[in-house]
């Protein structure tokens, strides 16, 4: 799963998604010969297939189809995982393809130094998104880290 698409995008993509569907129902409905319409519904169905994997749609809907499936928690730390991985397999190719011959090694190593910054960056972004707090922010702000734990602990005496 990659990380959450900008509302702008997905407004845009949900847009064109509703578009193709609707020329696809018209093209469907009032084009009288048979081969066009299998032509243009055709070509229609790319974009609307495309569309929908990048939506997310298939899960969405298998997710209320689903009677007592537990909605996935944590989006915004799965999220945050999944960008760590995609860092990860950057420095996997930025090494690989220095080892193999395939890329320069010195800009094989400037990569693979910015993609360890970035990893840095994201496993600092982690904590937060779990909900916890680092202890330079405890330090800043101790009514933060003592909601955090207090609803933790509500939580945890909640299942027990």
């Amino acid at each position: 799963m990659r990380a959450q698409l900008p509302t702008t995008q997905i407004v845009l993509l949900s847009t064109i998604l509703g578009m193709a569907l609707l020329g696809n129902v018209v093209v469907l409905y009032y084009v009288p010969d048979p081969m066009t319409r299998l032509g243009v519904g055709g070509v229609l169905l790319a974009p609307i297939i495309w569309l929908s994997a990048r939506l997310g749609v298939v899960s969405r809907v298998s997710q209320l189809l689903i009677k007592g499936h537990k909605r996935r928690q944590f989006l915004k730390l799965r999220g945050v995982v999944d960008e760590f991985i995609d860092e990860v397999r950057r420095l996997n190719w930025a090494a690989d393809g220095a080892k193999r011959g395939f890329r320069n090694k010195a800009e094989a190593s400037r990569d693979m130094d910015a993609c360890e910054n970035r990893l840095h960056q994201i496993v600092g972004r982690i904590r937060k998104s779990a909900g916890y707090v680092t202890p330079m922010e405890a330090q800043a702000d101790p009514e933060r880290v003592v909601g955090i734990r207090g609803a933790a602990e509500a939580g945890a005496s909640d299942k027990g």
